[in-house]
């Protein structure tokens, strides 16, 4: 199973070297203009090798990549090996709805912490 899926916003190393190989893939001198670029996963193949909207000619492997995903959620807004960003207006919205929905029960029990002189 391939690590990205087709709509995935990945990054492009921004060292790749020239005639070096990624995987399966060799990095060409034409590829070194999309260095650093944030770009869409267009096509997945079998073979977990990938082709980038708007970049049809090259084909591109894990390796190319760096480790943050940004995955089209309205809940998610990146991915990478240190966590999840929540996507803000989303976490807005449930806090408020949450603070909203138990505003006497924090209410008592910030009082209950605080002591009952307060």
């Amino acid at each position: 199973m391939s690590k990205y899926n087709v709509g995935d916003i990945v990054t492009i190393r921004k060292y790749l070297i020239i005639n070096e190989n990624y995987g399966d893939l060799t990095f060409v001198d034409n590829m070194i203009n999309y260095l650093g670029k944030k770009v869409e996963i267009s096509y997945v193949d079998d073979d977990e090798t990938y082709k980038l909207k708007d970049i049809d000619y090259y084909w591109w492997s894990d390796e190319m990549f760096e480790d943050t995903v940004i995955i089209k959620t309205d809940k998610i807004e990146w991915i990478n090996n240190s966590g999840v960003q929540l996507n803000t207006e989303w976490f807005k919205e449930k806090i408020t709805s949450y603070l909203k929905d138990n505003a006497d029960k924090l209410a008592e029990d910030i009082v209950n912490a605080l002591g009952k002189d307060f």
